[in-house]
């Protein structure tokens, strides 16, 4: 599938620093992560203003707590945590000695079962007009910490020494993170022995950015770099390579069209189904290993009894490759380097008799409805933004059965409406913690229409 486009920043107004404190009741989580309060001070506090939501991270629904505002958007006034004065049942102690400061978690300080039960009530939330009594909704399946196998490390280098690590939440700032307990050990190692030898690749003052994959054979890197390093900092790259499990690192320089090998150890791979893939550097792979495997379990049920199947922004072959066993597939892909590994991955494994791959951008050109109907089934695992068009076309001419993969509820829960405003039925949800201690869930939903 294609890479997530980022969101536009949000024209923002900012408090000065001597701002009065505000004393709020917090009602509930909002899709953010954020504890929400909506004017339910405990001592009727009249510094609050009718119908205006605070946003406070680090807080749990039922709690008291005390609040400086920072910032203000068209969504409501965002505050910073200073002291809980009515703590939750329902609070625990996060495992990270980064939480609160990194932006990388929002919800580690909720226990287990209310967290879980929230991100299925979110799902439930956003999709009330489009599910029915009969619509089936699994229980959350869960991950593991220190499961993480992809992420996007920044990196800033100052006159004495560089930071590695996550931005904090709503800022520029970088947190030297040398622990996580979210992602993989490797990464997190791999990101402290960096660290040291990041002076030979980033100027000072200048940022940087590293896309790191865990692969079957090792981490794949992608570096984006200002300029090109010297050869001092190729060495350290090489060096870097040999010492940890590396299966390649690329760069990617600002003022460069292609991406640029610096070292191929070996071929890097990523296996499905028994299919080894070799991805482009910064490929976009889902995040967990369990979390593959629930999604492509929950999609090849959906489709039982397809015989033709086609998929709809399949990236390097996550699912096509599962579901190529049960039917030929016709797999689609907006990236162009995506799509050639798939194609390659099939020659290879002599399976492009099974499947077809096509590289089109759907989000801007999506495949007509006239095109649709000599299919059983399509899949679609759009980025967070949606599939809108593409299901416009689907709900004109497309099969009996659909399913959709999705990471945002609310882009679903618009598809959704127009997949069953078409006259499709919503007959299961299964649903992801994929990203844990965060407010995304992956989901999975079944469709069908009579023909």
């Amino acid at each position: 599938m294609n890479k997530r486009p980022k969101k536009n920043k949000k024209t923002t107004k900012r408090f000065p620093s001597h701002t009065a404190t505000i004393e709020l009741v917090i009602d509930r989580i909002g899709g953010k992560g954020d504890g929400i309060s909506n004017n339910s001070p405990p001592n009727n506090n009249d510094k609050l203003k009718e119908n205006q939501s605070y946003f406070i991270p680090g807080t749990l629904p039922g709690e008291q707590i005390i609040t400086r505002p920072i910032f203000k958007t068209a969504e409501g006034i965002f505050g910073q945590l200073l002291e809980v004065t009515k703590t939750s049942a329902e609070r625990v102690s996060a495992p990270c000695t980064y939480f609160g400061i990194c932006g990388g978690c929002s919800l580690q300080h909720w226990n287990t079962v209310s967290y879980q039960e929230w991100k299925i009530n979110r799902i439930k939330n956003v999709t009330k007009t489009v599910t029915s009594p009969n619509t089936v909704f699994s229980k959350l399946i869960p991950s593991e910490p220190r499961a993480r196998r992809r992420a996007d490390i920044s990196i800033k280098r100052f006159e004495t020494k560089s930071v590695l690590g996550f931005h904090e939440r709503d800022s520029h700032r970088i947190v030297d993170i040398q622990s996580c307990d979210l992602l993989d050990p490797e990464i997190i190692n791999l990101s402290n022995a960096l660290r040291p030898i990041s002076h030979l690749f980033v100027a000072i003052g200048e940022s940087s950015r590293i896309s790191i994959n865990k692969l079957d054979n090792g981490l794949d890197i992608l570096i984006y770099l200002r300029s090109e390093p010297s050869l001092e900092g190729l060495e350290a790259f090489n060096k870097l390579a040999h010492a940890h499990n590396l299966s390649r690192i690329s760069m990617k320089i600002a003022s460069a069209a292609d991406i640029i090998p610096i070292i191929e150890k070996r071929t890097p791979q990523i296996e499905f189904s028994g299919v080894k893939i070799s991805p482009p550097p910064g490929a976009f792979l889902q995040a967990t290993k369990l979390g593959t495997q629930s999604i492509t379990e929950a999609v090849l049920l959906g489709v039982t009894g397809a015989k033709t199947i086609l998929e709809l922004f399949s990236g390097c072959g996550t699912l096509t490759i599962p579901l190529h066993h049960q039917a030929t597939v016709h797999a689609v892909e907006g990236d162009p380097f995506a799509a050639d590994a798939l194609k390659k991955g099939t020659i290879k494994a002599a399976i492009d008799s099974k499947i077809s791959v096509e590289t089109r951008d759907l989000l801007k050109n999506p495949l007509p409805a006239d095109e649709l109907s000599k299919y059983d089934a399509v899949v679609f695992d759009p980025p967070r933004s949606g599939a809108k068009k593409q299901v416009e076309e689907i709900v004109k001419n497309g099969p009996a059965t659909v399913v959709a993969v999705s990471c945002n509820p609310n882009t679903f829960a618009r598809d959704s409406q127009i997949l069953v405003t078409g006259g499709y039925q919503l007959k299961k949800i299964t649903s992801i913690d994929q990203f844990l201690w965060s407010p995304h869930v992956e989901l999975v939903a079944e469709f069908y229409r009579e023909k």
